[in-house]
């Protein structure tokens, strides 16, 4: 008896304990809102053993992580991933599946997030810095996920969403759509003319309040694959309409993707200079501030940072980013304040809250999803 006992207690300190069971709808092409709570949560993370340990925690064991080392100086278009093996519960049943959660933004990573098109070439499909990055990520998954009959679920918040909103386009061209579940959320724009690819079981959680995913700009052409679900846009400090205005700025000032990286504005009067600066410089200016952001985990909820004195260029009255020079210095003020509020609307966490308040109706089909609540 002694024996038998001790048997049993050995089997269940072996036993690996995790707390919860990741749920899916059965078909990939709807959504559930307690599967994106769930993935989302798998999303915040961000350092590389806490990561290990949220995995862990829905009962997935690590395949492969990579990228979270990187000097902190280094830039170029990766990004850091974990590929982790598991089960989910699919109609009740426990059905083995392959998790992929793209960390997002992280250090130098922001000087990435601005240059989307850096051969400016008009004839790509892409935003260039999140393909690269999901080719990448996407070796790999070929490489470790041998059994083309098992689920794969594919997720990122911000910078990772966007990775993992093209990362599932490439995988429906090798693996059944059916068997792939990919959420995103506050995903930045991807495509652009790009028709006749299978989109139908990807879905981005949006929030109107955050400026992250109106960049590219829509007015280039740019859109995400997969269905936009619009989250309810309540907010004291930043709004909607006020983001709709200032994308609408840039959009005169830049009216094409070309333009953003070549055209030079006076810095003293209307017009182009040789000596004046372009749109992608200046974001280029915004991406050193943000750089210097040191981020461990998401899940705490906010961003209280002081990020020091913001080095924005200056213009005179008559420059055609004057405007635009308002709205920087206004978000720059007290130790970057406005940019704070800005970040804490991109959150996870505040995705979270606006998650939880959707309606009841929980699954959705791919053509009818896209909501407001």
């Amino acid at each position: 008896m002694r024996i038998r006992i001790f048997f049993v207690i050995a089997f269940f300190l072996a036993a690996p304990v995790f707390s919860e069971t990741l749920s899916l709808p059965r078909d990939s092409s709807c959504y559930e809102k307690n599967a994106a709570l769930q993935i989302l949560k798998l999303c915040t993370a961000h350092a590389e053993d806490l990561t290990r340990d949220v995995f862990s925690d829905f009962g997935f064991n690590i395949v492969l992580q990579k990228n979270y080392g990187r000097p902190s100086e280094k830039i170029d278009h990766t990004s850091a991933y974990t590929i982790g093996h598991g089960t989910v519960l699919i109609d009740g049943k426990s059905v083995p599946a392959y998790l992929v959660v793209v960390r997002g933004t992280d250090g130098n990573e922001w000087y990435s997030d601005f240059n989307f098109n850096f051969d400016c070439g008009d004839e790509n499909h892409f935003a260039m810095n999140f393909l690269n990055s999901a080719e990448d990520v996407f070796l790999d998954c070929v490489s470790q996920i041998k059994n083309r009959e098992e689920v794969i679920i594919v997720a990122g918040h911000s910078r990772g969403a966007a990775v993992a909103n093209i990362l599932a386009l490439l995988l429906n061209q090798i693996y059944s759509p059916s068997k792939i579940y990919a959420y995103t959320f506050a995903c930045p724009a991807t495509i652009k003319n790009l028709s006749g690819i299978e989109e139908k079981n990807i879905f981005n959680f949006l929030n109107p309040n955050d400026l992250v995913p109106n960049f590219p700009l829509a007015g280039w052409g740019y859109r995400r694959a997969g269905t936009d679900i619009f989250l309810d846009s309540g907010s004291e400090k930043i709004s909607a309409k006020k983001i709709s205005g200032e994308m609408d700025m840039l959009l005169k000032i830049c009216p094409t993707a070309k333009s953003f990286y070549c055209d030079r504005h006076s810095l003293v009067h209307s017009g182009l200079s040789e000596k004046g600066m372009t749109a992608y410089e200046i974001m280029l200016a915004i991406a050193a501030q943000l750089s210097k952001l040191k981020i461990r985990s998401l899940e705490s909820g906010r961003i209280d940072l002081d990020l020091g004195e913001f080095n924005i260029p200056s213009f005179n009255t008559g420059s055609d980013f004057y405007a635009l020079f308002k709205v920087l210095t206004l978000l720059s003020k007290n130790g970057g304040k406005g940019f704070v509020d800005l970040l804490n609307e991109h959150l996870p966490e505040t995705y979270r809250i606006k998650i939880d308040r959707m309606s009841e109706n929980l699954s959705l089909t791919a053509s009818t999803a896209s909501m407001q609540n």
